[in-house]
């Protein structure tokens, strides 16, 4: 940094800036709540749309945008040793993405477009269903929402 002598005083400013800015925070969250303080931050980067079908059937569709999930999600996609065992990779187009079985009725299905990450959850819809679904109307919807 080239500051000779003023390395420690510049140092020793900006652990004081961290130590402020960390009470800070502390009384914010305090007063506030953590809940309400996270889920008020991610409205800005998160939308989430829900279907019910007549047969009982639903679909619960979250887009997040810039996600931090899409690093931890190109590992999983990229190497089999961190997926789970009910997780299999899908490919849409030019993505990629993970299908999770969970349970019977119920799949999560997780498809990276670049910086983004879109989440569905489903009960009741067949895989097949789901992911002809999945490509024939949300993908299109989706990249359109994405790309702006």
């Amino acid at each position: 940094y080239e500051l000779g002598s003023w390395f420690p005083v510049a140092f020793s400013a900006g652990a004081g800036f961290i130590a402020v800015s960390s009470l800070i925070n502390s009384r914010i969250v305090h007063r506030i709540g953590m809940r309400r303080l996270s889920h008020t931050a991610l409205t800005g980067f998160m939308v989430e749309g829900r279907y019910r079908g007549p047969d009982g059937a639903r679909l619960t569709t979250t887009v997040i945008a810039d996600s931090p999930l899409a690093q931890m999600l190109s590992m999983q996609v990229s190497n089999p040793q961190f997926r789970g065992e009910n997780t299999e990779v899908v490919a849409y187009e030019s993505y990629e993405g993970l299908l999770t079985r969970n349970g019977e009725d119920r799949l999560q299905l997780l498809v990276l477009m670049g910086p983004h990450t879109v989440q569905v959850d489903a009960r009741g819809v067949p895989q097949d269903r789901l992911l002809a679904l999945f490509s024939e109307s949300a993908l299109g919807a989706v990249e359109a929402a994405v790309s702006r």
